[in-house]
């Protein structure tokens, strides 16, 4: 059975003169730090697999990989969804 938890991260953002946000890295929980290739899309969804409130949803490339990013609207804090497996 596949289960999934929240797991808040640290989001390094850049702001430019017209308002654009351009997502560069991310620091996961243990410290490490993943830098941010490309923002694919950016749209308000609700996570796959956690509850949570409303949420603005990225799809970002990481390392040549494709993951996703959640940023709670309420709350400004940013957090992935983490597989676990039991």
């Amino acid at each position: 059975m596949i289960k999934y938890e929240k797991v808040y991260v640290s989001v390094e953002i850049k702001v430019d003169t017209q308002g654009y946000e351009n997502l560069l890295s991310l620091e996961w929980e243990d410290g490490r730090i993943f830098f941010i290739d490309k923002t694919l899309s950016e749209r308000m969804s609700p996570p796959a697999h956690v509850g949570a409130v409303l949420t603005k949803r990225y799809d970002v490339v990481i390392e040549g990989r494709e993951r996703t990013l959640y940023r709670e609207t309420t709350t400004n804090r940013w957090f992935v969804e983490k597989q676990l497996i039991i």
